[in-house]
């Protein structure tokens, strides 16, 4: 059975060329109706119910997020698809929701409708949705954590440090509760760092608010709020130091 889809998005071009890779390459998927703004693609969902809607997220007049307070509960999938922006992808990369970045790659949009027709629960695809919405308000302040279960919605300000546990990153948060995820440190270190969190090792990743006690020799090690000790790289000691003391301190090391 196809996923019944619409896409909404502002631009003609966008539209012509994401409904030809659906009628072209995605065999699963059958497009009924375009709409080029909020307003038209709530009558385009009210009028076929789709399985699927494709949702630009960045338009001149109105974010695509305005849809879901016409939609509170939709039930509908949604793949959103957005220029580079890097005030959106970081939106996204926080709250763990599939996105597509234009010029959509045929593989990457493959993909997502996997996952689409892998239906999720409604109830974890809303709590996504709302951390996504927070994080569009400029807070920047969850962090949705893939596990075996499920997902676990985090506060950034509740995580005191994250380690390396093969594959695995293993999260230890300020109540004790420790979360495993299946993605790299490496991509959480990439997502984390602009949010004041550090590397210190290859296996570590702190939270520079939860650090109690430094040392600045040669054998520099960071106390955490929980009590545990962590060494600090020779490579990463300065950049360490400067960050933390809030100045050029190459002169004191």
């Amino acid at each position: 059975m196809k996923l019944k889809a619409v896409i909404i998005d502002d631009e003609k071009h966008g539209q012509e060329t994401l409904s030809r890779m659906l009628t072209d390459y995605c065999e699963d998927v059958e497009v009924l109706a375009v709409a080029d703004s909020i307003s038209s693609g709530i009558t385009v969902i009210n009028k076929y119910q789709p399985n699927l809607v494709f949702l630009d997220i960045v338009m001149p007049m109105e974010s695509g997020l305005t849809l879901f307070k016409y939609f509170e509960k939709p039930k509908f999938d949604v793949i959103f698809t957005t220029a580079f922006d890097k005030y959106a992808v970081k939106a996204f990369r926080l709250s763990a929701i599939d996105f597509l970045l234009k010029p959509i790659d045929l593989e990457e949009l493959r993909e997502a409708i996997r996952r689409a027709i892998v239906k999720k629960s409604s109830e974890e695809a809303q709590e996504k949705l709302n951390v996504l919405q927070d994080n569009f308000n400029n807070t920047f302040n969850k962090l949705t954590l893939p596990t075996k279960d499920g997902y676990v919605i985090v506060e950034l300000k509740d995580i005191i440090r994250c380690e390396a546990q093969g594959n695995y990153s293993l999260f230890h948060l300020k109540n004790g509760d420790k979360i495993i995820t299946s993605k790299t440190l490496k991509l959480y270190d990439d997502l984390l760092k602009e949010f004041n969190f550090f590397r210190t090792n290859r296996s570590n990743i702190v939270n520079l608010n939860h650090i109690k006690k430094y040392g600045k020799n040669r054998n520099t090690f960071v106390t955490m709020s929980d009590g545990t000790t962590l060494s600090l790289s020779e490579g990463r000691r300065r950049q360490f130091i400067k960050i933390i003391e809030g100045k050029d301190s190459e002169s004191n090391i």
